[in-house]
């Protein structure tokens, strides 16, 4: 059994690559990490390959059999390629 987390963040790394590691992005994950972590919010942190992988379907996002429903990206300004996020438009 594992833990239900409703919420998936993505660890910002290519953003890091290129804002450096004391970048917006690193405030923006502590903070969110503590704020779900102080409000009893399960989480797991995902890297691009999760969302590449992911399904989008029924209003929640799939990540093998996990299933979220919510996606943050904290401070994210850059990513790997578009692929990314292309199940992730409206």
């Amino acid at each position: 059994m594992s833990p239900q987390s409703d919420v998936a963040v993505l660890y910002p790394l290519r953003t890091v690559w290129t804002a450096g590691q004391l970048g917006d992005q690193a405030s923006a994950l502590g903070e969110w990490a503590r704020a779900l972590t102080e409000s009893r919010v399960g989480f797991h942190l995902v890297d691009e390959r999760d969302l590449e992988a992911a399904a989008v379907e029924e209003g929640s996002m799939w990540i093998g059999d996990r299933r979220y429903r919510a996606l943050v990206l904290p401070a994210v300004t850059t990513l790997r390629s578009a692929a990314s996020m292309r199940g992730f438009a409206a």
